[in-house]
């Protein structure tokens, strides 16, 4: 995790993510509508995100002064120089890390996984740079569907989530490195977008 708090001023709590487009959100939406509807049955009472806020997080920032976003947008702008857009999908709905002990309800990453992975590698390497320190676990690319605060129902919990096992989505461009501030509700996270950062690819422009 990153940590770098002055407690002189208020402070955020911030993280740069990949955010997934509109014809994305609908679909989400539907499958998220069933395993809400399903897991009543299950016994087990899930966290979810709300479709509207449906993102693929790269790097998290953590609670930060609000004096620092101008070295993120810097780390963000070094980070997609030269950077191409990519595209990804959605696909192989699973329990992460494991069935036996999930921490989240989540959508694997398809498509092009490799230019993710250097994205975010570029992004950490860039945050490095300009003074946080980065945390060097491996990155575990997906979408967070639902976190799960505990193990009540996590029997019926696995079988929705293997009946709908086969859902994936449509393939979406990925063109912008956005910057989110989390604000925490007891009926889970509400995010808003600080800025955004285009992939500039080689054009040149």
């Amino acid at each position: 995790m990153m940590t770098e708090q002055n407690e002189q001023q208020p402070a955020l709590r911030l993280f740069t993510a990949i955010s997934v487009p509109r014809e994305i959100k609908e679909p989400l939406a539907e499958l998220m509508k069933r395993l809400q509807a399903g897991s009543v049955f299950t016994g087990a009472h899930p966290v979810w995100v709300r479709p509207e806020d449906a993102h693929v997080t790269l790097v998290f920032l953590g609670w930060q002064a609000e004096d620092t976003i101008g070295r993120v947008k810097r780390a963000m702008a070094s980070a997609v120089l030269n950077q191409p857009p990519f595209v990804l999908s959605l696909g192989g709905l699973n329990l992460f890390p494991s069935p036996r002990s999930p921490r989240v309800i989540c959508l694997n990453i398809r498509r092009d996984k490799d230019a993710l992975a250097c994205l975010y590698q570029r992004l950490t390497d860039a945050c490095a740079a300009e003074g946080f320190t980065v945390d060097s676990r491996a990155f575990h690319s997906h979408l967070t569907l639902a976190r799960i605060k505990s193990m009540r129902g996590i029997a019926g919990l696995r079988d929705l989530v293997k009946a709908h096992v086969s859902w994936s989505s449509k393939s979406f461009t990925v063109d912008r490195v956005t910057l989110y501030k989390s604000d925490l509700h007891p009926d889970g996270a509400r995010y808003e977008v600080v800025a955004e950062e285009i992939l500039a690819g080689n054009s040149g422009g």
